[in-house]
């Protein structure tokens, strides 16, 4: 794993879990041993859609489980402002270096 953000990364969406008062939560399809890159709160997302604008926002939490297994799928929380049926299964999503934003 390199540094914070330091190569674009890309995965697919496996499940979008929306929880009641509470931000919604995208599964990926990476898991956290494969990541080539360590990825955290801040860090900028893109999802692109041929029908819709290309959502573009960031990781507002990052969803550890107990007992931490680097085999989990990487699991992050979008921003409260950001309403989860722009996310469908299969979705690629871009993890952007911060100078590509």
């Amino acid at each position: 794993m390199t540094g914070h953000a330091a190569m674009r990364f890309s995965c697919h969406v496996r499940e979008v879990v929306t929880r009641q008062k509470r931000p919604t939560l995208i599964v990926t399809d990476a898991a956290i041993k494969d990541l080539p890159v360590r990825l955290q709160v801040g860090d900028p997302i893109e999802v692109p859609h041929e029908d819709e604008a290309t959502l573009r926002t960031y990781i507002a939490g990052v969803e550890i489980s107990t007992p931490f297994d680097t085999r989990d799928p990487f699991s992050f929380m979008l921003p409260r402002d950001v309403d989860p049926t722009m996310l469908h299964i299969g979705d690629t999503i871009h993890f952007l270096p911060h100078d590509e934003t």
